[in-house]
């Protein structure tokens, strides 16, 4: 009994003044950690949509924090397989929701739609998102459509261009893949073929070798 009275009689744990600081530095870096990633992808001209998975429950998400300040498009991946994909759904925009970002441009992709063998499950997913992309990343449906639909959404941005790189300029290779959108590659006997969406940024350095550029490059 003593020593429970004398257990009991501890001052409950303070943290210390580090410890506070430490708190204090970690809500700053929350709070700031979205603007400064967004602020470099302005920087670099990086047009590319932000990618959130669909699980995403959390404000301290990466991608989730990054949304409120990204200027470029969202694309919600989800599992269509999964038997909870509506609540995944619901929950994350509710996130977006308190951090204002729930009306930003967004594409919602139900991945996995390969495995979903039954079709009333795949009927339902299609009436509760209407407006969704059905794609596999394993088979490759979808892909193409998702790449024109972010074409769509980063028009009023973005030029849209076929190059003709030689094949020793792999780092104008390397800067498209960074820093665009690239939607096709092929390779020729003597250069490399390219279609992708550009800032004007990017534009500026592969002009020279320019093939076409909008609007005969609109997708089919």
């Amino acid at each position: 009994m003593d020593q429970e009275q004398e257990t009991s009689s501890k001052p409950r744990f303070q943290p210390s003044a580090r410890t506070r600081l430490s708190k204090v530095r970690a809500a700053f870096v929350y709070s700031f950690t979205g603007q400064a990633i967004a602020a470099v992808a302005l920087a670099h001209a990086l047009l590319l949509p932000l990618l959130i998975g669909g699980a995403t429950t959390s404000r301290a998400h990466t991608a989730v924090k990054i949304a409120p300040h990204y200027s470029e498009p969202v694309v919600h991946v989800l599992d269509a397989s999964h038997p909870r994909v509506f609540d995944f759904y619901q929950t994350t925009m509710g996130v977006l929701g308190e951090l204002g970002a729930d009306e930003k441009r967004m594409i919602t992709v139900l991945n996995k739609v390969d495995l979903v063998k039954d079709e009333s499950t795949l009927h339902t997913l299609r009436l509760h998102f209407p407006d969704g992309l059905f794609a596999s990343v394993r088979t490759g449906e979808g892909l193409q459509e998702l790449l024109h639909r972010m074409a769509d959404l980063l028009a009023d941005r973005v030029s849209k261009v076929e190059l003709a790189l030689p094949l020793d300029r792999t780092d104008l290779l390397s800067l498209l893949h960074r820093t665009s959108l690239v939607i096709d590659v092929g390779y020729e006997d003597s250069h490399v073929n390219v279609v992708a969406l550009v800032s004007a940024k990017v534009f500026a350095r592969v002009e020279p070798f320019l093939i076409r550029r909008d609007p005969e490059l609109q997708p089919a």
